[in-house]
């Protein structure tokens, strides 16, 4: 123990000591406490846990920054990605081109080959060149080779994160839009989760999300501001590709500012999601992509069952049918209401057999039909839908509607009464196509063409619609007895001046036998028999022309007519035969 001589010598030893002792204490505090950038790094980032993302000035202005200076190798390795996805395509896709030249009979395989074959690579080449970009973007000391470097060995991993990614966040979108949008927002920054902390697949994608917890609102507001500036940019005419790509890399670097601060205020190290929390957003995915068919297919169902129930209740309802296909006689026999389309006179060939058949459809549904071998028909038209069912529906050629033909009279007694099945198309309301089969039998055509006992006709509409048409009459109805007094003295007078046509032809008399021509067969062709079927063809026309033959034994009456730069011409002939006159092939 120390010794003093008196107490001015003790009080001096005990403040040198006590000296001594602050300033030990003083050091050991300095010792204690961190160096002064340690310090004010600890205080920064509290700060910004307290107060959450940089606001939206400041982030766009340090990620200008970092885009300034790192513009040359950011946009050198985006060019590199879309140069290794365009490369393997076209070089595959020409080199099947170039085979398919000198192996013609392969050429498409070749093609499609080459083509799908340069596509799989290709997707490969594009993601090594993402690969490299993401990991520049967050490794500021990477340069272009090394960037690849080390995105190559990485590229499965990018492959296996982006498929994930692509599948959960369109199911997402097709989930009604909102679910993938939040899954947007919640996995955007999982290719920086996978470059810097090297987390995988779904773990990548995860973690994401629980970077953005508790910060969505601010975080999608911030992608979306990037996003109308990204598509603005891309808007810009001819210049709008150029800014586009120039612009991608500062997408990428404002992003991962972002991710940067979110990872700044939340402290993760090794995470793994369960097994169930993984199938979790695979299914709610998969959900989407099994409602959206499941819905289109209830749709076009939907919309394919409204009709066929109709019908079936406008089968079950006698007249409901009448505002939509005319009117109806009973639930399975209607009257079509577009024969108006129709009316008129038509004339061409028998597909596969003679030319020169004339038909003609008029008002109260009424066809009359001829050949010029002397087939003929009469009847009318009608909608069987209890006829011609096979499988339980009635099919008919793609695009064309149903005629059929309930028969009254014919040249051959034995249709008469029955039914011919048939369908037509007309073009550009001057070409018909039609197809009937034989009276009397169930089968409809299905094509055009003359298969399976179908008889197939391509028509020309030479005359429009026939006002001055009437029904035809029976036999009966032709005798005196049956006709009315309107048209009993024009037929009377018919018949006089053909009689007189006649017999001037037959003194070798031309002129006089073309003055009785027209007066005659404009009143004939409704009141008598044959000749009237012959001249009927014409519908009111008066003839222009009459040629008789050198020999006297046919005569060739011609009506021509020009509409404009259109014009047509109709024939027949009457030959005399046994002293009689009938018309001729």
């Amino acid at each position: 123990m120390a010794q003093f001589k008196d107490r001015e010598e003790y009080e001096k030893w005990k403040a040198e000591r006590l000296k001594q002792a602050a300033e030990k204490t003083q050091q050991g505090a300095q010792e204690a406490s961190p160096p002064e950038p340690v310090r004010q790094a600890q205080e920064r980032k509290a700060a910004d846990a307290s107060a959450g993302l940089l606001p939206v000035g400041e982030l766009f202005s340090v990620s200008w920054e970092i885009y300034r200076r790192r513009f040359g190798p950011l946009v050198a390795l985006y060019l590199i990605s879309i140069l290794l996805f365009i490369l393997p395509l076209a070089i595959l896709l020409g080199g099947g081109f170039a085979l398919g030249m000198l192996l013609p009979a392969a050429k498409y395989v070749l093609i499609g080959i080459g083509g799908l074959l340069g596509f799989f690579i290709s997707c490969i080449t594009v993601f090594w060149g993402t690969a490299g970009l993401t990991l520049a973007i967050t490794d500021e000391s990477l340069g272009v080779s090394s960037a690849l470097r080390r995105g190559w060995a990485k590229v499965w991993s990018f492959i296996w994160l982006f498929s994930i990614l692509g599948f959960v966040v369109t199911g997402g979108f097709l989930l009604f839009f909102i679910p993938g949008m939040l899954f947007l927002v919640w996995f955007s920054f999982a290719q920086f989760v996978l470059a810097e902390d090297d987390e995988r697949g779904m773990n990548a994608m995860l973690k994401s999300r629980e970077y953005v917890r508790g910060y969505g609102g601010d975080v999608f507001l911030r992608m979306f501001l990037i996003w109308i500036i990204a598509a603005v940019a891309g808007m810009v005419p001819f210049l709008g590709p150029i800014l586009s790509i120039a612009f991608f890399p500062y997408v990428l670097i404002y992003l991962y500012r972002i991710y940067a601060d979110l990872k700044g205020m939340k402290t993760m190290h090794a995470f793994s999601a369960s097994t169930g929390e993984k199938a979790k957003w695979i299914l709610v995915s998969l959900l989407g992509y099994i409602v959206v068919p499941v819905m289109i297919i209830a749709l076009v169902g939907a919309a394919c069952l409204g009709p066929l129930l109709a019908l079936r209740a406008f089968q079950a309802a006698p007249g409901i049918l009448s505002p939509f296909l005319g009117r109806q006689q009973n639930p399975d026999v209607v009257r079509p209401a577009n024969f108006s389309d129709l009316l008129g006179t038509w004339t061409g060939r028998e597909i596969n057999r003679e030319a020169g058949w004339t038909f003609l459809f008029s008002e109260g549904h009424n066809v009359q039909v001829v050949s010029p071998s002397g087939e003929w028909y009469r009847g009318k038209a009608s909608i069987h839908f209890d006829l011609g069912i096979a499988d339980g529906a009635i099919r008919v050629p793609p695009g064309a509607g149903i005629l059929d033909i309930d028969v009254t009279e014919s040249s051959s007694g034995d249709y008469a009464g029955k039914t011919s099945l048939g369908a037509y198309s007309i073009y550009d309301n001057a070409t018909l196509k039609l197809c009937g089969g034989e009276p009397g039998k169930t089968e409809r055509p299905v094509s055009f063409e003359p298969v399976g006992g179908m008889r197939c006709f391509e028509l020309t509409r030479t005359s429009g619609t026939s006002a001055s048409y009437q029904a035809p009459q029976s036999p009966e109805q032709q005798m005196p007895g049956h006709q009315n007094s309107a048209s009993g003295n024009g037929a009377a007078e018919a018949r006089d001046a053909f009689k007189k046509c006649m017999a001037a032809f037959n003194a070798g008399n031309m002129d006089e036998a073309k003055k009785h021509v027209s007066k005659a067969t404009l009143a004939e062709m409704e009141q008598s028999g044959m000749f009237s079927m012959a001249i009927g063809m014409l519908s009111g026309l008066n003839i222009d022309e009459f040629e008789p033959s050198a020999a006297g034994n046919s005569i060739t009456f011609r009506k021509s007519e020009k509409q404009g730069d259109m014009s047509s011409s109709m024939s027949f002939t009457m030959v005399k035969e046994d002293g009689r006159w009938k018309l001729g092939k």
